[in-house]
């Protein structure tokens, strides 16, 4: 399978990501910078109310994968912009439009929100990752190391048999270290300093 690039807008079925692109951060194209847009949260109730799971735990594998777009089977045009293609084009489509990702599987040391037990592992998807020798990178990213750190983390629920993914990749990750506060990846996220304490009376109070 060879490098991917020129991901088009909205064309991945990755519910948190509106647009895209990729462009080769190196003349040689080694490394590939994924550029997307998010989903914004102002405050803690706002992304608290927006997750449907949230857990605490650690990263204990991972695998580098591709990440392809769904196929519709509409034949407007308007809502399908692949309807007419041949079977050809939209293999061609697919493989173009698919993204490197990093998949974690997280061990769960406590469960916050959502239908999650202790001790389950659950898988979480993250853009980036190093494939067929070209390493995929995207710059609001930290892929979880399995280095035994614990990760407070804001997850979206795509179905049975597919991974979680963070409801933004700075706002929805939060170092954890005990009982002390969670420490953000990013400046001004809506949860740094804040304590899965704060986070359990949230999530009550919303019931």
């Amino acid at each position: 399978m060879g490098r991917k690039g020129g991901i088009a807008a909205g064309a991945i079925v990755f519910a948190l990501l509106s647009g895209c692109s990729a462009q080769p951060a190196t003349e040689d194209a080694k490394v590939v910078e994924y550029h997307f847009d998010y989903p914004v949260y102002d405050n803690a109730e706002q992304i608290i109310g927006t997750a449907d799971v949230i857990v605490r735990g650690t990263a204990v594998a991972s695998r580098a994968e591709w990440l392809y777009p769904e196929t519709s089977t509409e034949t407007d045009p308007l809502l399908n912009p692949q309807a007419g293609l041949s079977a050809g084009e939209i293999a061609q489509w697919r493989e173009d439009a698919a993204v490197a990702v990093t998949v974690s599987t997280l061990e769960v040391t406590e469960v916050l929100k959502g239908e999650v037990a202790v001790g389950e592992r659950v898988e979480v998807s993250q853009v980036g990752g190093t494939l067929d020798g070209v390493t995929y990178t995207e710059q609001h990213t930290t892929v979880l190391p399995s280095d035994g750190s614990e990760f407070v983390l804001l997850l979206a629920d795509h179905g049975a048999g597919k991974p979680f993914d963070l409801l933004n990749p700075e706002q929805a990750l939060y170092g954890a270290n005990g009982s002390a506060p969670l420490e953000a990846v990013a400046e001004d996220a809506p949860l740094d300093n804040e304590t899965t304490g704060d986070i359990r009376a949230e999530v009550a109070a919303q019931k």
